[in-house]
């Protein structure tokens, strides 16, 4: 006999660990992915009005 034997058998519908883990891996990832998203677009936000005030000097182009 194992531990497990002695827990009474889940209910459909009922929440359980592995579900609740998977569940916060998925919310903690579509977290990190609307960050960059957001981060993503104030960053070309930022260049697009530098480029709209009439400079030419708004991205650096890696010039050796």
């Amino acid at each position: 006999m194992t531990a497990n034997d002695n827990r009474p058998p889940r209910r459909p519908g009922e929440p359980n660990a592995r579900g609740t883990a998977a569940a916060l891996a998925a919310v903690v990832v579509i977290g990190l992915a609307l960050f960059w998203a957001v981060s993503a677009i104030r960053s070309h936000n930022a260049v697009q009005n530098c480029i709209d005030s009439g400079r030419h000097d708004c991205v650096d182009l890696g010039a050796e």
